[in-house]
C-alpha cells in the first residue's frame, strides 16, 4: 500500500497536536505507512508515534540551500505517497 505523508509545524506544541491527525489518518488507511515532514527540533518525537514509519527533516526555508531542497524533494518524490496532508 502506498504512504502518506503528512506534513507538520515545527514547534514541538505543534508537531503533538499532529498526533491526533496522524491517529485519525492511521485509523481511516489502515495498512497505509505514514510518514511525516517536520523540523529537526520536532522530529525525536516522531519516534514515540507507532503510526509513523519514516521522519523527513525540513528545516527553515532559506536552509538548507537550493542544491539540498531539490535533493530532498527528489528523495520524497520516489515514495510515491497516495496523498501529502498539510498540517497547520
Amino acid at each position: 500500500m502506498r504512504p502518506i505523508l503528512v506534513f507538520c509545524l515545527p514547534a514541538i506544541g505543534d508537531f503533538i497536536r499532529c498526533h491526533s491527525a496522524i491517529q485519525i489518518l492511521a485509523e481511516k488507511f489502515p495498512g497505509h505507512p505514514i510518514d511525516v515532514a517536520t523540523s529537526r527540533l520536532a522530529a525525536p518525537l516522531a519516534r514515540l508515534m507507532p503510526h509513523i514509519r519514516k521522519t523527513w527533516i525540513v528545516e527553515k526555508h532559506w536552509e538548507p540551500g537550493l542544491k539540498e531542497r531539490a535533493g530532498l524533494a527528489r528523495e520524497i518524490r520516489k515514495e510515491d505517497y497516495q496523498a501529502a496532508y498539510m498540517l497547520t
